[in-house]
């Protein structure tokens, strides 16, 4: 008999309780990498204002919010790329290593030093799914921070050791809803669909995109206003309800 062991998670606004439209930390962050792009691209011998990188990375940005939208993602590196080539055209494949490799990290590292706000049960939720036997999983659609600062923010936070399988969408260059990225997850997990969970705040990228590959869903109201495509199987107002509806998921099982 198949056995319910596996629940995948979204990042964003269910572990992360962080609204980038709203945070103080998100402001901050954006404002340490437009200081840290406007020094790189200085040393590299090509200046730009912080209004122009500003435009660049709200540009790009618009293109990562529609790319997700249809389930596509390019890696970290290509779209720091195309926001230098949005402010000097076809440069970054004339830098040095040296100049392209401190561009990336000036994009990069402001997440460390002013990362999101964490919902507090975080961490007692993962310690919990793992006490219980369960496979976990992160399946998170990302944009102007690597996969890897992304596992160095959770190994000091000390999440890292309760994930089995981290999966971010600009280093798998796929995006939820598109079934790949569950499928690539589940794969790597070792589950099939039937005995996986998935967890998120989004009725189109977690609740649809889990549903079509055959996974169980959970939606965490009180983000996303617009009208379900398909229904998730269970709904919660808070993380800290988690653990109840994966117990009574497993014993339906």
């Amino acid at each position: 008999m198949a056995t319910r062991d596996t629940v995948t998670l979204d990042l964003w606004l269910t572990l992360i309780v962080d609204v980038p439209t709203t945070s103080n930390r998100s402001t901050n962050r954006n404002v340490l990498r437009v200081e840290q792009m406007t020094a790189a691209m200085e040393a590299a011998g090509h200046p730009a204002t912080e209004e122009q990188i500003t435009a660049a990375f709200a540009a790009a940005r618009a293109d990562t919010d529609h790319a997700h939208r249809n389930g596509v993602d390019r890696t970290f590196e290509l779209w720091i790329r195309q926001v230098v080539d949005h402010m000097h055209p076809k440069l970054f494949d004339q830098l040095p290593d040296e100049d392209a490799d401190r561009i990336i990290a000036a994009a990069d590292e402001p997440f460390i030093h002013s990362p999101p706000d964490v919902h507090e049960y975080s961490l007692g939720l993962l310690k919990h799914l793992k006490s219980e036997g369960l496979k976990v999983a992160l399946i998170s659609n990302t944009g102007f921070t690597s996969a890897n600062m992304y596992r160095r923010w959770f190994a000091e936070l000390g999440w890292l050791e309760y994930f089995d399988v981290t999966t971010f969408s600009n280093e798998a260059c796929v995006a939820k809803p598109t079934p790949s990225i569950f499928h690539m997850t589940l794969d790597e997990i070792q589950s099939e669909p039937a005995n996986a969970l998935h967890v998120g705040d989004q009725l189109h990228s977690d609740v649809m995109g889990a549903n079509r590959v055959g996974m169980s869903t959970v939606w965490i109201k009180g983000y996303d206003t617009s009208d379900p495509a398909i229904p998730p199987d269970y709904a919660i107002d808070d993380l800290t309800e988690l653990p109840a509806v994966v117990e009574k998921w497993r014993d339906a099982g």
